[in-house]
């Protein structure tokens, strides 16, 4: 197991309801997206507009890419495109140099599978990062984007299959707001949001009871975040065009 594999074990393995997790040390500041909502869908080509399984919705294939930043160190990333199966050696491509790791979590133990990029090839080329789900890359040279280039299906439902406990997830569709308001999160007494800050080296928390957040959640597009609910619900959402 690698050290970085260690430390963001033990990161976790600490207790949920903590003001604040002890995250992984990072260096190099936030970078604000290139590309938010407006600009992506504005630099999409539509390719397709047909009927769906259902007579009232016309399902459309928008195509297009999006910068996501990776900055020096940790950072909690997401695939917000389709491409193929959505595999590592399919979506993360552009942008990516040697010495990246990617670490997707196990959820039924809390531990992390490492992916190293390495002489222009990843290690596990067929593990995946679809959209809706989540993994921390580190980034050991300068900050830089990583482009992903696919798809989005408008005007059907994406449903994301959220399990009780701790998990590590994100929008299925590329949009950026406030979680519950923006991003339709089944929002429930009881659930945190852990967001990574590379900055600082630790987690913004957000918990939300007896109806409100202490603080609303704001994601960005390309972002992941750990969730902890007590019991499995779906996050479902629709992006109509």
């Amino acid at each position: 197991m690698s050290s970085h594999s260690r430390i963001l074990e033990r990161s976790l393995h600490r207790p949920v309801t903590a003001a604040r997790l002890a995250g992984p040390t990072r260096s190099g500041a936030i970078r604000p997206l290139s590309n938010r909502v407006a600009p992506l869908l504005c630099g999409l080509v539509v390719l397709a507009a047909a009927p769906a399984a259902t007579a009232q919705t016309n399902q459309v294939n928008i195509v297009g890419y999006l910068d996501v930043p990776a900055p020096t160190g940790f950072s909690l990333i997401a695939n917000p495109l389709n491409a193929g199966s959505n595999t590592v050696s399919e979506v993360l491509t552009n942008g990516v140099s040697d010495g990246m790791t990617l670490f997707k979590l196990n959820p039924t133990n809390l531990t992390f599978s490492a992916n190293v990029f390495q002489a222009g090839a990843w290690s596990n080329p067929g593990m995946t990062l679809a959209p809706g789900q989540g993994a921390f890359l580190f980034n050991p040279a300068g900050p830089t984007n990583l482009t992903f280039v696919g798809s989005v299906a408008a005007n059907v439902p994406y449903t994301n299959s959220l399990p009780a406990g701790l998990s590590l997830v994100s929008s299925m569709l590329p949009l950026e707001g406030r979680l519950d308001a923006g991003l339709s999160f089944p929002v429930a007494d009881g659930d945190m949001i852990y967001r990574y800050d590379n900055a600082s080296g630790t987690y913004l928390v957000y918990t939300y009871d007896f109806g409100s957040w202490t603080v609303p959640p704001m994601v960005n597009v390309g972002e992941s975040f750990f969730v902890w609910k007590a019991g499995a619900t779906n996050w479902v959402q629709t992006y109509n065009f």
